[in-house]
């Protein structure tokens, strides 16, 4: 079995299985919601930031699960920025808080401004920073919903969040 560069054997083999296991749900129509990539949120002081990416091909709305959020801390979020690429047209984009990874439970949500878009052949390129201000409890977890006009569409998103923590 192939082994991982710089982890021990059980790790190696929890990531290879759970790569195996990612690459065969969407064959099994499960939703596709794409977790933080493994990253690692940055804070320096008050500010805070965070990245997620995913895509889909089986569902007209992509979900990108950001990581849990500072226990000692609120979050407020001041900036939405994303990279997308679709074949059918976005026709919305909003934040929503939960109370696990990618749970949406609280019924908070923020819409998301964006019209910056390059129609490129069959494909809607959109590039664009939007500020807000939301704020989100200690160890919510935010996720993104990018919402696709119908059919069977590809989406592709790398989208960042930032923003400062505080005490109230």
């Amino acid at each position: 079995m192939a082994r991982l560069v710089g982890l021990d054997t059980k790790e190696s083999h929890m990531k290879l299985a759970m790569s195996f296991v990612m690459s065969v749900l969407p064959l099994f129509g499960a939703a596709d919601i794409s977790h933080a990539q493994n990253n690692n949120p940055a804070r320096s002081g008050t500010y805070y930031e965070d990245q997620a990416a995913g895509t889909t091909t089986s569902s007209s709305i992509l979900y990108l699960s950001f990581a849990q959020l500072p226990s000692d801390k609120n979050f407020n979020l001041s900036n939405v920025g994303c990279l997308i690429r679709s074949t059918p047209a976005i026709t919305q984009i909003y934040m929503k808080v939960g109370t696990t990874s990618g749970g949406q439970d609280l019924q908070r949500i923020a819409p998301i401004s964006f019209t910056n878009v390059v129609v490129d052949l069959s494909e809607h390129i959109y590039s664009f920073n939007s500020s807000l201000y939301f704020k989100i409890g200690k160890s919510r977890f935010p996720t993104l919903l990018i919402d696709s006009a119908s059919g069977t569409p590809y989406i592709g998103a790398t989208c960042t969040i930032n923003g400062t923590l505080s005490d109230d």
